[in-house]
Parts: structure tokens; sequence; C-alpha cells
């Protein structure tokens, strides 16, 4: 079994694509995020639905996630690693005592994790990060989906 120790293992190419959040009450869709990297800079996205208005039309588009000005996603530093992501609710469910680390891309409001177990039989977890005010609120758990279906909605706008 291999220890990727408090760092996890890395976020790679592989990991770009579409990861869905699910409704906790109901396990439905609720978002649509994709991560892709583009021009040497990692970026997320969230698919967005504009509703019509007598001046605009219904719409669905992809947001970058980021405050407009720095939007791609840059390594988090050890420190803030272990100030933010050594938290109960960024683990697994499925795993007790998960042995294992983290990595994580982010920007100033907006942050994409990976959490790698050292268990090698588990699959890594991801969770979509957001800051305001310097503070982290709650994480919110995202899976990698390869559901044709979603992936078509995902591919509007790209």
């Amino acid at each position: 079994m291999q220890n990727f120790g408090f760092l996890g293992a890395p976020i790679t190419l592989d990991e770009c694509g579409f990861y869905i959040a699910h409704n906790r009450a109901d396990g439905s869709l609720n978002s649509l995020f994709c991560l892709r990297y583009a021009d040497d800079n990692w970026l997320l996205y969230q698919l967005k639905h504009q509703l019509a208005t007598a001046d605009t039309d219904e719409a669905i588009f992809w947001k970058i996630l980021g405050d407009g000005i720095h939007d791609a996603l840059e390594s988090m530093p050890t420190s803030e690693l272990q100030q933010w992501l050594h938290r109960p609710e960024l683990q697994d469910p499925a795993m007790q005592n998960p042995v294992g680390g983290w990595q994580v891309l982010r920007n100033l409001r907006f942050g994409f994790g990976k959490f790698t177990s050292a268990d090698t039989t588990l699959t890594s977890s991801y969770a979509l990060l957001r800051f305001r005010d310097g503070q982290m609120l709650g994480p919110i758990l995202i899976e990698k989906t390869d559901d044709p279906a979603i992936i078509a909605l995902g591919q509007l706008g790209f």
C-alpha cells in the first residue's frame, strides 16, 4: 500500500472532465462542473441556466468560477492544505479513518480538490471548494461522471 502522506497524488490531465454534485435530500443532479486545462491554465466552470426575460432569451452556458480577474487555478500551498483540508466533512463517508491526502487547485474564490486514499483499492474523491473573505466555506463533494447524456449536455458551449 502506497502512502501519499498529507499531500496526496497530484491532479493530472486525467482529472479533466465533467463532475456532478448531487442534492443531499433526494440524490438528484444539483450542479454540473467542468475542470479543463487550456492555454497552460487550469480552469473550473459551472453549467448555468438563465431563464428568459423581456430582454433576453433562455440560455444554458458555462460560467467560469473565479473572480473575473484571476480565474486560473493554482496549486494550494501546503500550509493552506493543512489549515483547510484536514476536516472531517471532506472525508469520504464510505471510509472510516481514511489515510491519504489532498491536492488542491484554487483561485481566490473557488477550488478543485482531489483526495487520494492510501488504500489503492479505493478511487479518488473530489470536492468543489469555495472561499469568501479569507475563509473556506463548506466543501461540496462532487464526482466525475462518464454518463453520456451528462457529457453531451456538458459539451454545450465548449
